[in-house]
């Protein structure tokens, strides 16, 4: 192909088409697209802000993963599956019993290494402030000894990772001890799996060797996680009486709770709340009434303060709630103030460290409150303020106060300054007069303050743990982006600075990789922090922000050419980037009228497909039926405003129930795609690049009616398709060998029973790589992990190993990409970053071709009203020029003037001209140019 002159001056031969497309990407009319001016990189954080939506994800999470039979997530199922595929034989275990067909593969992480996710521990060593100890809910513990420079994952991937709190003994020679609790409990997921599944814990782990390693509280450990066994499983809180130097007294705030040792955890108490330790053995917890959220902390001269919520699996109704206090640990006064909230769900407390006779607390009611308590120590009596009324609210788009149903809850006080405080939801808010008032209330951290949704700089929204160094000014933060330190957070503007340098905890939903072409190109979906690009090659090189809000699916073209990215429920944008990865244009083309019905719409990660032979064509999921875009080049560039270009519903597609969760394309053999649905249905789409497609249920019998997590066709042959469930409760994995005629149950021993039932694994991915001589291997990225075999039986006897269980370990594995040119695997996990292997003896597949023809089709309908489709096809990707020229020859609109990929396309015409006013009535023409030389021309007939 000839190169691209100055300005496109290149001979374009002609076939004339009665019109001209616009191509978005690279000219508007005869002008270059324009970046506006306050848009500078990194350029998508900046121009779009897109807010997260919990209770959207909670509700996607339930689709995914309810049992079907039921429609509820079986109680304590994530911490049951694990127990389960910790029965599985491993590659590893495989290899050293010498069963062939087992070969040993790499598995090379690749961050993001300047990308954190959901960060709920953090703290500073006292002994040495450039040490941090660090963990997340699905991340495990994380150290460094460089101030954040570098980090180093201090547990093991199979090791229990659901990290809610951690501490230092930091009394003298103490040091180095600390501990970890671990279990994350939330409205979000109820321990009686009332509305989702609890990240349930197992217990408290210490360390005597200043975090380097970890060991569990054999007292606190049940070596059960499938089952409600232990208050230890939910482990809010944990604080040390550093004022007591004769024993080691260890507090646990806990489901349940408060839980008390004098021995650094060999023996433990229930000092407040419901005695849960003293039920008997193999007891389910769901059968005993119990207050769901508690809380502890103990001022500076050694006083415990706890607080126990209202709301309890009886009625949302616990009558010992309130707040309390105890000298001595054991017993305790009831201090909740007159005035105070009847219904709470979790409290949050911060005595001053500069006087412990004032404390806060942050009441998670409705509404949120705030109270002050001032001790007077000569009648034992306090002072209650309340300055609910202070709250921060900044109003606008992310300007309130959110908790986010409790789960984003944080409360500090500054160490030298009693009426310093920092209180945390969404945002990071400091008022420097104890919240007395609102005028001293400053907006330092969360979404930016320019209240659009988007990050602040190097910081994150959703708020869980602020700590500060011996310079008391000097404040590191955790929260759902990593960790961000400030050498001063008294500054009217706060500067963070990132520090996720190889802190690697991003939780990802969705990976792409470039397809039949080599290259070392990630883009990734995650959760909460948006979309990030890997866009060069090595071992740790950075990964860039694109998008923001919760990451969903992605695709570049097999080029790199052209990225789509998208936020929750189906907002995409096309993006370009330059040689170095600036950005350089960008347009939102999700359809104008797509996920309309609110009770049919967009998922919450919803998918979308480029077509394989003209990666111009995107299909897009829309709630019960497809849509498709036949050239997405046409599309404007610069517009952040969802777009009918090019748009057409496929109401041949459109499915009786359900939502359309998954597509996949065949690559070799008939031209076809196939999608499924929340109900386990399958469809076959065929004729998908004419006008009208033809759509076939091919839905086996054996299907579970249940959620089609995958779809994965043969790339070299398309009879053979794996198609994947990921609810519980149902056989997860079936495979057909005659195109879709008929499917066999493959799930063998991923799945307890042979119906289904037990403690299987939730299957989120499966990919089928064809091996040479005709065989095929296939993977399965789960709930607990990421499983191969080389040999996929039809009499359900499978045999799936466990895959890199050093280091991917037990991680969720929600995606697989891969590249059928050079046998590239990525592999995205929920909480562990991203890994990549190569697969040796591939059936190597190219990218589909075309003939080298170059044709432009009769328009239709023509003559027209409203808008023209001119079907044509190019013979290989290079820059298209399409005009639509009036009879006298005068040129009316450039439809598309940009790179086209090889294949069939259309091009439309709504009949306005390039100012947008409707053109007079009349014949037109349509001339099609191609930068390699051709031409052709066809005649419009315009009605207005």
């Amino acid at each position: 192909m000839k190169k691209k002159a100055s300005g496109i001056s290149i001979l374009l031969a002609a076939v004339a088409v009665a019109f001209i497309v616009l191509y978005p990407g690279t000219r508007q009319s005869d002008e270059e697209a324009k970046i506006p001016a306050t848009l500078s990189p990194p350029f998508l954080e900046t121009a779009f802000g897109v807010e997260e939506d919990p209770f959207a994800r909670a509700r996607y999470e339930h689709m995914l993963l309810a049992d079907p039979a039921t429609g509820e997530i079986p109680d304590g199922i994530k911490s049951k599956a694990l127990k389960f595929s910790q029965l599985l034989p491993t590659s590893g275990q495989y290899r050293q019993m010498g069963l062939a067909r087992t070969k040993e593969r790499t598995y090379i992480p690749r961050g993001p290494f300047n990308v954190g996710g959901r960060t709920r521990a953090l703290a500073i060593d006292r002994s040495d402030e450039s040490t941090f100890i660090a963990g997340g809910v699905s991340g495990g513990v994380w150290r460094t000894t460089n101030a954040g420079t570098s980090w180093t994952r201090t547990t093991p991937p199979d090791m229990i990772n659901s990290v809610s709190h951690l501490i230092q003994d930091t009394r003298p020679g103490r040091t180095n001890t600390w501990y970890f609790g671990t279990g994350e409990y939330s409205l979000f997921n109820s321990a009686r799996g009332n509305n989702s599944t609890p990240y349930r814990g197992d217990g408290i782990f210490k360390s005597t060797d200043e975090g380097v390693n970890w060991a569990p509280l054999s007292a606190t450990v049940t070596g059960d996680v499938s089952r409600f066994g232990s208050p230890f499983q939910y482990v809010y809180k944990l604080a040390i009486n550093r004022e007591n130097t004769a024993e080691d007294e260890l507090y646990a705030a806990t489901i349940g709770g408060i839980i008390r040792s004098a021995n650094g955890g060999d023996t433990w108490q229930t000092v407040l709340g419901v005695n849960l330790l003293d039920e008997p053995e193999g007891t389910d917890l769901n059968s005993v009434t119990i207050p769901f959220f508690t809380e502890i902390s103990i001022t500076s001269n050694g006083v415990k303060y706890a607080a126990i919520g209202t709301v309890s699996n009886a009625n949302n109704s616990w009558p010992r709630a309130g707040l309390f206090r105890s000298n001595d640990g054991v017993t305790w006064d009831d201090i909740t103030p007159t005035g105070f909230p009847v219904q709470y769900r979790r409290i949050v407390i911060a005595p001053a460290p500069s006087n412990p006779r004032v404390l806060y607390f942050l009441v998670d009611g409705t509404p949120v409150n705030l109270w002050r308590a001032t001790l007077l120590p000569a009648s034992g009596n306090y002072i209650w303020e309340n300055l609910s009324v202070n709250i921060p609210d900044f109003g606008g788009r992310v300007g309130e106060f959110d908790t986010q149903n409790s789960y984003n809850m944080l409360l500090e006080v500054h160490p030298e300054n009693e009426n310093i405080v920092f209180v945390g939801g969404t945002n990071l808010y400091r008022s420097t007069d104890g919240f007395r008032s609102s005028e001293n209330t400053a907006w330092i951290g969360g979404y930016s303050t320019e209240n659009n949704a988007r990050q602040y700089p190097n910081h994150h929204a959703d708020q869980h743990v602020l700590t500060f160094f011996s310079d008391p000014d000097r404040m590191l933060s955790g929260h759902d982006g990593g960790v961000s330190v400030t050498n001063d957070g008294l500054e009217e503007e706060v500067n963070w600075t990132s520090l996720n340098n190889g802190y690697i905890t991003s939780q990802f939903f969705t990976i792409d990789i470039p397809r039949f072409e080599y290259s070392d190109l990630m883009v990734g979906g995650m959760q909460d922090n948006g979309t990030y690009l890997r866009s060069a090659p090595g071992e740790n090189p950075p990964w860039n922000q694109v998008f923001s809000g919760d990451g969903s699916y992605t695709q570049t073209t097999s080029d790199g050419t052209f990225w789509y990215v998208s936020a929750q429920q189906g907002q995409i944008y096309r993006l370009t980037f330059d040689s170095k990865f600036s950005l350089t244009g960008f347009a939102r083309v999700d359809p104008a009228d797509g996920g309309a019905d609110v009770d049919n719409g967009y998922l919450f990660v919803n998918p979308f497909r480029l077509d394989p032979v003209n990666n111009n064509v995107m299909f897009l999921a829309g709630g019960n039926v497809l849509w498709r875009n036949q050239n997405l080049s046409q599309i404007t560039n610069g517009s952040q405003e969802k777009t009918a270009v090019n748009w057409e519903k496929l109401e041949a597609s459109r499915i009786p129930e359900g939502q359309i969760t998954t597509i996949d394309f065949s690559v070799t053999g008939e031209r076809m795609m196939l999608y499924g649905n929340s109900t386990g249905r399958l469809f076959k789409l065929t004729e998908i690049a004419e006008s009208e497609v033809t759509m076939e249920e091919i839905t086996d019998p054996s299907f579970p009616a249940a959620f089609m997590s995958s779809i994965s066709i043969d790339p070299s042959n398309a009879s053979r398709i794996l198609v994947t469930f990921s609810n519980f409760g149902i056989p997860s994995l079936f495979l057909s060998t005659d195109g879709g005629s008929s499917f066999t149950d493959v799930s063998g021993n991923l799945e307890e029973n042979e119906d289904g039932s037990g403690s299987g694994p939730s299957v989120r991915w499966g990919q089928l790589v064809p091996l040479r001589g005709g065989e095929m291997m296939a993977i399965a990225g789960t709930g607990s992990g990421l499983y191969v075999t080389d040999q996929l039986k039809t009499d359900n006897t499978t045999d799936w190993v466990r895959e890199s269980e050093d280091i991917i370990g037990f991680s969720v594995v929600p995606m697989l990409s891969y590249n059928p040119l050079d046998g590239r695997v990525a592999i995205a996990t929920h909480g562990n970053g991203v890994f990549e292997t190569f697969l040796s003896d591939i059936e190597v597949v190219e990218k589909p071709s075309n003939e080298e023809r170059f044709n432009v089709g009769v328009p239709y309908p023509n003559p027209f009203a409203t808008k023209v489709t001119i079907p044509m096809e190019i013979p290989s990707k290079q820059i298209v020029k399409a005009v639509v020229y009036n009879a006298a020859g005068q040129p009316i609109k450039t439809l598309v003037w940009g790179t086209q990929f090889e294949g069939p396309a259309s091009l439309s015409w709504d009949g306005t001209n390039v100012t947008g006013t409707r053109a007079a009535e009349g014949i037109y023409f349509c001339r099609v140019l191609l930068e390699s030389g051709g031409e052709k021309t066809v005649r419009l007939i315009f009605t207005p």
